[in-house]
């Protein structure tokens, strides 16, 4: 993401109605530990995260509270490392949203994550399974 400048990512990403972050595996030292630093994210992500890309270019994915914990990390790994696309559900951290992550490698190292809230499908998925579980 060096030879892509912010703003022509921004110009692209910026007004996408979902959330959008592209982070990079970053090795501390050859053969040393390795973590993510994010080095871009859309309107939409600086909102759900309540942060501003400012604040976050060229950080810890750690900084991110909803998608920088440890249980996603592994699979933002596999996606960086090996390429492809993998997509996750989750309910997110604070238990009110559900969200599903579409991750790919748009470069080596790389991986983009685009995310849609699901929250009301869930929702409305749990609301039918509890009325048809009473009959």
């Amino acid at each position: 993401w060096h030879e892509c400048p912010v703003e022509e990512l921004d110009w692209w990403l910026g007004g996408m109605p979902n959330p959008v972050c592209i982070i990079e595996l970053v090795y501390q030292s050859r053969g040393g530990s390795a973590s993510f630093v994010v080095r871009y994210c859309n309107r939409a992500l600086e909102k759900l995260e309540n942060v501003r890309l400012s604040e976050v270019k060229n950080q810890s994915i750690s900084c991110l509270r909803n998608i920088g914990g440890p249980k996603w990390l592994t699979l933002f790994a596999d996606v960086a490392i090996n390429g492809g696309t993998r997509t996750l559900e989750d309910q997110w951290e604070d238990g009110d949203r559900y969200m599903r992550i579409h991750c790919y490698q748009p470069q080596s190292g790389c991986c983009a994550l685009v995310l849609t809230d699901i929250t009301r499908e869930n929702n409305l998925v749990q609301k039918f399974f509890h009325r048809s579980g009473k009959r």
